[in-house]
């Protein structure tokens, strides 16, 4: 079976086919990287940089072929992949997609196959735990050999756009991490209504508008519900301002909703939806069903809420952006100045393009912060210094989605920084990266160091061929939260993608 699929991949690489060069066309990479690689093809900074997926096919009708071979060694180091991870040993991946557009249509289809061992290393779920069992290089989720990817299909009217899909989604400014929602785990069947297009207001100004529900079930089988807004802000001056936020609930049809909450019904999808627009404090929904009586407003959902800037200075070709999120409800405004900082996380990135006779150089680097408060103000104090925050609900199953992580690859009380440089041209590029992250930094007796150095080298051969390399190594120190355990993982991927049009 894998010396057919072999087979598949050579013949496809020595085909030569004499149509029309489109350098825009996706592979599967990560979310991030394609971000990257629309930076390095239009050369602006921040036109994909807030919501994903977006859309960019520059004509109407287009088929693409993409044919996968990767290798580990070790445990599993693909973070904000989505479908496509992979286990130790071999791993292959082919797929077709089918991509319609017109000016209210937008139409995409993508069948693959995965061929694979599932074989994935086997850690102490004593020591990892709670939501450190989601981690890419611990979690022991089945893969899914087959089905549709990226798939979806949205409608168009007076700027408006209604859709389905399991696509990946990437909430936020940022490259490297997304706090809210981002690529890592596997595409969700998702409702979505709002804008795919930012909307004029005048020469200046623009705005942009999506909310999503998306019904998933945990590993319990209860039903659940992730439904999120996004809302940003774009003033198109010198320097060019984005200003956004994003609001993110998990709720669910509990087994014990009736008895702490005053909702006798079943919680469906409509009352997920309608969550996206109640009250910021909790006092001013304590008259709400939903939530705990006698309570200043407690519900028993998840909330994560977050604001972020991305400035763009034009001429000098760099960007800035800056993401604060807090996983905790305010009860009103006083609890809000009182505990400003509690359970306060962000991200902070500078992106810099630097282009000279065709040549590009591309620098990013990124530092994430998900580690609770070390300030409290004596006089309304609570909380401890080393609680958990960030995916700590097991009625959500951490905020996971088929064994990984919805936000942060990084998890729990963590932080990851990362550099990255790229150089080339249109027609080749290559990008080198390094990053650190560390896991449980608070909440575990041994957090785990990751170091990971990523290599990849993109380069469109002769005419609608793609082709890419990628290497990782990754070394992490007391693997799997235990004292003095070294673990290393080598990785190594082949990737190549055929456009029609």
């Amino acid at each position: 079976m894998q010396v057919k699929h072999i087979q598949i991949i050579l013949f496809f690489l020595i085909e030569v086919v004499f149509t029309q060069t489109d350098k825009n066309y996706k592979v599967p990479h990560s979310f991030p990287h394609e971000l990257i690689q629309n930076t390095a093809n239009n050369y602006n900074l921040i036109k994909y940089g807030d919501i994903a997926p977006y859309f960019n096919l520059n004509y109407p009708l287009t088929i693409t072929y993409n044919s996968h071979m990767s290798f580990i060694n070790g445990h599993n180091n693909i973070d904000n992949y989505g479908i496509m991870s992979s286990s130790r040993g071999l791993n292959l991946f082919n797929s077709f997609s089918f991509n319609y557009q017109n000016k209210w249509l937008f139409l995409r289809i993508e069948p693959f196959q995965i061929v694979n061992k599932d074989f994935h290393l086997k850690t102490d779920t004593n020591l990892v735990g709670e939501s450190y069992q989601y981690l890419n290089h611990h979690s022991n989720h089945k893969i899914k050999k087959n089905g549709f990817r990226q798939s979806g299909l949205f409608l168009t009217f007076f700027g408006v756009s209604l859709g389905y899909s399991n696509f990946n989604q990437w909430w936020g400014p940022s490259y490297h991490n997304s706090i809210n929602i981002s690529s890592n785990p596997n595409g969700m069947n998702t409702f979505m209504i709002g804008t795919i297009k930012d909307k004029k207001i005048n020469n200046f100004l623009s705005f942009g508008i999506k909310t999503i529900v998306s019904p998933y079930k945990s590993i319990e089988k209860t039903d659940l519900f992730l439904s999120a807004l996004s809302f940003k802000l774009i003033l198109d001056i010198n320097p060019k301002i984005i200003l956004g936020f994003n609001r993110t609930y998990y709720s669910g049809n509990l087994s014990n909703l009736s008895s702490i909450t005053s909702f006798k019904q079943n919680w469906t999808g409509a009352d997920a939806y309608k969550l996206l627009f109640e009250p910021l404090f909790g006092q001013n929904k304590k008259e709400k069903e939903y939530t705990t009586p006698g309570t200043p407003g407690f519900d028993p959902w998840d909330e994560l809420l977050s604001g972020y800037i991305n400035i763009e200075f034009p001429k000098e070709k760099i960007n800035i952006y800056l993401e604060i999120a807090s996983d905790d409800n305010r009860a009103n405004f006083n609890d809000l100045r009182a505990h400003w900082d509690h359970t306060l996380g962000y991200i902070l990135g500078l992106n810099k393009i630097y282009k000279r006779n065709q040549r590009i150089v591309i620098f990013n680097a990124e530092y994430l912060s998900l580690l609770p408060s070390n300030t409290f103000n004596p006089n309304f104090y609570r909380g401890g210094p080393n609680s958990p925050v960030y995916y700590t609900k097991d009625i959500y199953d951490y905020s996971s989605f088929e064994g990984k992580l919805i936000g942060a690859h990084s998890g729990t009380s963590s932080d990851d920084f990362m550099m990255m440089f790229g150089l080339g041209n249109s027609k080749s590029m290559t990008y080198v990266s390094f990053s650190k992250e560390r896991h449980g930094v608070k909440t575990a007796r041994n957090h785990e160091y990751k170091n990971e150095l990523s290599i990849t080298h993109d380069k469109y051969y002769k005419i609608n061929h793609k082709v890419f390399i990628k290497y990782e190594y990754e070394k992490i120190y007391n693997y799997g939260f235990s004292d003095s355990v070294i673990s290393d993982s080598k990785f190594i991927w082949f990737g190549y993608s055929y456009l029609f049009h």
